[in-house]
């Protein structure tokens, strides 16, 4: 018995219907996720932190910090100087910071001491994102762009956050 050919609309509904769009973000997500189990050391994966996590949504700056080290990487350098100007005033946002948000939360600099608060523009964008790493030890992860972080943000960097430790 010979069958009737489809039309060229019917197939393609039959093909979105088999094949369900799984939006872009979360492909990425997944990716980020593949990514932090096969990397193949720490720093990898402190490079992956800071560079990579810009693929899942963008930002001028990053910085990740632990509480027993201090600054162990930022976006787009190979190794910070502990001795300079910048990596000391992070560690001092860090360090304020640490006990005041133990979950995903954009940072009011107003919120800083003044020294800091004072100093945000020198060094970063208007807008702050702090993502806490809860472990042994703890850390963070420290976001900065010119554009407001929306509620969208906040929960994927809080899932990608907990893969990334995951592979830690």
């Amino acid at each position: 018995m010979l069958k009737s050919p489809q039309s060229p609309g019917r197939a393609a509904a039959a093909s979105d219907t088999a094949a369900p769009n799984v939006p872009t973000v979360l492909l990425g997500l997944l990716e980020m996720g593949r990514r932090a189990r096969t990397a193949a050391s720490a720093d990898e994966l402190a490079f992956m932190l800071v560079n990579g996590t810009h693929s899942l949504t963008p930002y001028r700056q990053a910085a990740l910090w632990w509480s027993d080290s201090g600054v162990q990487a930022l976006s787009g350098v190979v190794q910070p100087d502990q001795n300079a100007p910048y990596v000391d005033w992070l560690k001092r946002v860090f360090k304020a910071q640490a006990n005041d948000a133990p979950t995903c939360a954009r940072i009011d600099p107003s919120s800083l001491p003044e020294d800091l608060r004072n100093t945000w523009t020198e060094w970063l964008p208007a807008h702050g994102l702090w993502v806490p790493l809860a472990g042994q030890p703890d850390g963070a992860l420290l976001l900065a762009r010119d554009k407001e972080w929306t509620d969208s943000d906040l929960a994927l960097l809080q899932e990608w956050s907990q893969t990334w430790l995951h592979a830690w």
